[in-house]
């Protein structure tokens, strides 16, 4: 699997310059400066309201500051807003139940807002809003996610986010502000589980109803790493996967994942993990989504899959683009978001 930018094989060392206020950082594969990284606010590029990545296609995005200070009351749809005066489809969230807004100082001196959705809250956009035609043409999407990745005590899975039928042949998403159980792991979602520390992407299906998996951080394999996910108080988590898909059309493509995941102690220099790479997808399934528009529904925390190990997660900022960024641009959206939110 190349990169789509620069054609280097996924992996492959290579060179990003970055110029802040002043002076000149290297910035290797790993995203590791060379020196030590700037923490104020507004010292990266890009903190002055512009979105990093040009051409972003950005089908819907939420920053948890965006919303009221006193939170988001329940079955009320609300609009925040965002940084980068951006506007969407739609743009209205609505939940089951109350969801509290709350912040903490992070290491630049500043506040990182959150919202902690309460258990199966059906989080969700107020209205469906995909567009299959974009992500097919561009032969893939990126979804984002800024979280802390504390969770729920118990040993279930919890469903942290279900992008709701946008997989390839599901028909269209007509259950409301609840998910039909039938197709439900059909992709792309996210599952995670505090006792086995394991956080597990879920590329959308192709054919059948459940789609590949593959997992961002897997205690059993990485733990001595200190990737204990879900097992951290005070850990601040950054996700970014650039998933390929299928051309509807054609059925051709490839249909690789890479994915950057990086978590560091709040309002600290300390950093638990910074890992990137080509995803491995416990499956042979190819992977496609839907052609047409406003037939799916992004949720968060759900009824239908309920899972107590989807409560007490805190996020922060989420947001999905009908394209697969380069490499290069994943590396560059996850310094933005450090600076933004660590």
């Amino acid at each position: 699997m190349t990169d789509r930018a620069t054609g280097s094989l996924i992996g492959e060392r290579r060179e990003v310059l970055t110029t802040p206020a002043s002076g000149v950082y290297n910035l290797s594969a790993t995203g590791n400066a060379r020196g030590d990284w700037p923490v104020a606010e507004g010292y990266w590029p890009y903190n002055d309201g512009t979105f990093p990545i040009s051409n972003a296609q950005m089908q819907w995005m939420f920053q948890a500051d965006g919303f009221p200070s006193g939170g988001i009351s329940a079955n009320t749809a609300t609009t925040p807003t965002n940084d980068y005066g951006m506007t969407f489809p739609v743009d209205e969230w609505i939940s089951d139940y109350a969801i509290t807004k709350g912040s903490w100082t992070n290491q630049a001196g500043g506040q990182t807002s959150y919202i902690e959705l309460p258990f199966r809250t059906d989080f969700c956009l107020n209205a469906n809003s995909a567009n299959g035609n974009a992500i097919s043409e561009n032969g893939g999407f990126t979804f984002f996610s800024v979280m802390e990745e504390n969770m729920y005590g118990g040993t279930g899975w919890g469903g942290i986010f279900n992008y709701a039928r946008l997989y390839e042949a599901s028909f269209s998403h007509t259950t409301g502000r609840t998910i039909a159980s039938s197709g439900y792991f059909g992709g792309p979602l996210i599952f995670a589980n505090k006792y086995y520390n394991r956080f597990q992407w879920r590329r959308p299906a192709d054919s059948g109803s459940s789609g590949d998996y593959a997992y961002l951080v897997d205690g059993n394999i990485n733990g001595t790493n200190g990737e204990y996910w879900g097992n951290q108080t005070n850990v601040i988590a950054i996700s970014i996967i650039s998933q390929e898909t299928k051309n509807v059309s054609t059925n051709t493509g490839n249909i690789g994942a890479y994915y950057k995941y990086y978590a560091k102690i709040k309002n600290t220099s300390t950093v638990k993990t910074n890992n990137s790479g080509t995803m491995s997808f416990g499956g042979s399934g190819g992977s496609k989504v839907d052609l047409g528009y406003d037939f799916a529904r992004p949720f968060f925390n759900d009824s239908t899959y309920g899972g107590n190990g989807a409560a007490d997660v805190k996020h922060v900022a989420c947001g999905f683009a009908n394209r697969p960024y380069t490499n290069t641009e994943v590396e560059t959206l996850r310094l933005h978001l450090l600076s933004k939110y660590g």
